[in-house]
């Protein structure tokens, strides 16, 4: 509801907030859009080792496999890959790689496929949100022969890879759609 109030010497504009929706946290809103995919996280909290259905996403070095996470961070909940040798989710988040020991682990089957026009990033499956509200996706890009994992930012365009300890951004990039 609206209320106008008119008088000569000021005109003030009142917005009831009966009739607007309560805005969502970060984390209600992920967690409608879980829903709707029907994506299933295991906390790290729960289980020290790798769950048999998580979803490999590239290897560290020759035998290490690494695993679809993501991790809280300056109010976003960031995509990134899981090293289950050290028991840390890498983001990538301003300019930086950041080293969370406190993830998620995806626990639902999907693929990578190449994003080449912005269809195939609409059909792509929200894995995390920014700090604005804005949905962010995994996209995985291979760097120095290795394939790594980070997020995608629709608006952005690029897909963000921890490197090195830096955030790297890749324009050819994969997306990863569930099953």
């Amino acid at each position: 509801m609206v209320n106008y109030s008119l008088s000569p010497e000021n005109l003030h504009f009142y917005h009831m907030d009966e009739d607007r929706y309560p805005r969502l946290s970060r984390k209600q809103q992920l967690h409608r859009w879980d829903t709707l995919y029907s994506m299933e996280w295991i906390s790290s909290h729960h289980h020290n080792i790798v769950p048999p259905s998580a979803v490999e996403c590239g290897t560290s070095g020759t035998t290490t496999k690494l695993y679809l996470g993501r991790a809280e961070h300056a109010g976003s909940i960031t995509p990134g890959f899981v090293d289950p040798s050290k028991k840390i989710c890498t983001i990538p988040w301003g300019g930086q790689a950041h080293e969370k020991s406190v993830y998620e682990i995806l626990a639902t089957s999907g693929e990578f496929v190449p994003c080449q026009d912005t269809n195939t990033l609409l059909r792509a499956t929200p894995a995390g949100v920014s700090e604005q509200g804005e949905p962010l996706y995994f996209g995985r890009v291979k760097v120095d022969g290795k394939l790594i994992c980070g997020k995608v930012q629709r608006s952005h365009n690029v897909c963000y890879v921890p490197h090195k300890s830096k955030e790297k951004a890749v324009q050819n990039f994969e997306v990863f759609i569930k099953s």
